[in-house]
């Protein structure tokens, strides 16, 4: 009892010293004005204040890199002064190079704040920053003094929680919908759920032009789990957690806000990438088509992520190949337990991707009826490719996938039955130190 109570009593003296220290000035900035005032009267006080010291910890450091690991903002005017073979990509959202976090903050919070009735914007952010950026985010004497107090988690949360506040602020609560960036979003996944057609209605018809908050959630596999030996896997015993996943939750705002939440910063980065890639593209074929539309725009972000799930998991079920290739000889030679709990895990993640495949196919053929329909009373802009066309491509892609991976399944049930037949068990036996590793 005594040594608990000199243990709280350090940690309590650790977080004044380092509030005294290295926190910057006390005065709240006009971010922090907003958050209290807007503030819930079911948010949690306590919890608030702890995320404003926290926060009083990021603000002076510089935020540019940071911000752009963080978020990918657009804003599109209306285009009705070019013709549509002269439509330009905007740029997007763009930090000075030493702005601190607190001034990157304020300049997004303006962002999201402006008119857009006439417009469309656009807003990607990650949930999960990326260890480099945590660890180039806050200096070592903060880690170490934070980690005293045992509130490192907080420390390193204390992003997602900026971007959450503001985004809820801002977008979310006129909506009446969940934290966008739960942080026990990417925690499970279940493979499974019972659906009786007498008690669970079909999923209402997307409407483009007027969503009211629809949430589509994609998630999916991109890296198969590194085999690094017998030993490593009895050590570590991957096998017990649930298997890890990426995931991209699409928020249709209105016809004028739309946001996309995921999993890493590798996933936004990504994101970006292609589409700039593909509106470019999309850009240089425009002669003679539809206008500019911000539906258009939403729709080619959908598709956009769409193709990042068939890229991520065609790299998954290349990787489980090669793994299972080499896994064939190294069983015969060696055959163990740890080789078998490898591939149950390896098993769990592929079942999931399976899963996250039939939900996307399902929530694409709601987006393809949902362009046709809305096509029907406005024309799009697709650069003379039909966007249901489109989805048809995806969905193609994505039935081979499945296909892959129930193919990958056999070959991992396969070499299991190897690993155990009576022949190999025989060998566990008679070197029981070594076959139990």
């Amino acid at each position: 009892m005594i040594l608990r109570d000199l243990v709280r009593s350090l940690s309590n003296l650790f977080q004044r010293l380092y509030t005294r220290l290295f926190s910057s000035s006390r005065d709240p900035d006009p971010l922090e004005e907003e958050i209290k005032r807007k503030a819930r009267v079911q948010d949690n006080k306590e919890d608030l204040c702890q995320f404003f010291s926290d926060f009083h910890r990021l603000k002076p450091g510089y935020g540019a890199k940071i911000s752009e690991d963080l978020v990918w903002y657009k804003y599109f005017a209306p285009n009705t002064t070019r013709a549509p073979a002269q439509w330009i990509e905007p740029e997007p959202l763009q930090f000075a190079a030493d702005a601190s976090f607190s001034a990157c903050i304020q300049q997004l919070a303006a962002e999201l704040q402006s008119d857009s009735s006439e417009n469309l914007q656009i807003c990607a952010v990650a949930a999960e920053p990326d260890d480099k950026i945590l660890s180039q985010t806050f200096s070592f004497t903060q880690k170490l003094f934070a980690s005293a107090g045992q509130r490192l988690d907080r420390l390193y949360d204390s992003l997602r929680r900026s971007l959450a506040i503001l985004l809820d602020q801002d977008w979310i609560y006129p909506l009446k919908l969940e934290d966008p960036l739960s942080r026990g979003r990417g925690a499970e996944r279940k493979t499974w759920e019972l659906k009786l057609p007498s008690s669970k209605p079909d999923p209402s018809l997307l409407d483009l032009s007027n969503p009211s908050g629809a949430r589509l959630e994609l998630t999916w596999q991109s890296r198969a789990p590194l085999y690094q030996g017998d030993f490593h896997i009895y050590i570590w015993q991957n096998h017990r957690d649930p298997p890890k996943f990426e995931y991209a939750d699409i928020f249709l705002l209105s016809s004028q806000r739309f946001m996309i939440s995921f999993k890493s910063s590798r996933l936004l980065r990504k994101f970006a990438s292609l589409r700039l890639d593909q509106s470019t593209r999309l850009g240089t074929c425009l002669n003679d088509l539809h206008s500019w539309s911000p539906t258009s725009e939403a729709l080619i972000s959908i598709l956009t992520v769409y193709r990042q799930i068939i890229e991520d998991s065609g790299v998954f079920i290349q990787e489980s190949m090669q793994v299972i290739n080499a896994m064939k000889y190294k069983g015969r030679r060696t055959p163990s337990a740890s080789k078998v709990r490898y591939l149950v895990h390896l098993d769990d993640c592929r079942l999931l991707a399976l899963q996250g495949n039939s939900d996307s196919m399902s929530i694409l053929a709601r987006v393809s009826a949902a362009a046709s329909s809305f096509q029907n009373s406005q024309s799009l802009w697709d650069a003379g490719i039909p966007f249901h066309e489109r989805c048809e491509t995806l969905n193609k892609d994505l039935i081979y996938l499945n296909e892959e991976l129930e193919h990958t399944g056999e070959r991992i049930k396969e070499l299991q039955t190897m690993v155990q037949t009576p022949h190999y068990l025989a060998w566990i036996i008679t070197f029981p130190r070594l076959g139990s590793v």
